[in-house]
């Protein structure tokens, strides 16, 4: 089944797609935890387990605000979403980790 085809079902409840989906993009999130949390900090912030979590969820929200007359393909605005997501964490646990020193 086609990317466009799921978002479709997943925008009409079909929630077995959103299923589908978030084992299709599972590779490219753990790709961006790695990147983000291991490769450029050296200290895993945030589990990635967590990251999974907030990645679903992001993957729900970014299925509803894509709009099909955009020039961006649905896996690159995930993917730029997902990155965003991550940096925010990051943020969120360096300001944590300052916050508690």
């Amino acid at each position: 089944m086609n990317i466009y085809e799921s978002i479709y079902l997943i925008q009409m409840n079909d929630f077995y797609e959103m299923n589908h989906l978030i084992q299709y993009y599972r590779p490219m999130v753990t790709e961006i935890w790695a990147d983000i949390f291991v490769r450029k900090t050296n200290t895993i912030l945030c589990e990635r387990d967590e990251f999974y979590r907030h990645a679903d969820l992001l993957l729900y929200r970014c299925i509803f605000e894509y709009r099909m007359d955009r020039v961006l393909t649905f896996t690159s605005f995930y993917r730029r979403c997902t990155k965003n997501k991550g940096y925010d964490l990051l943020r969120q646990a360096i300001r944590k980790q300052c916050y508690l020193n």
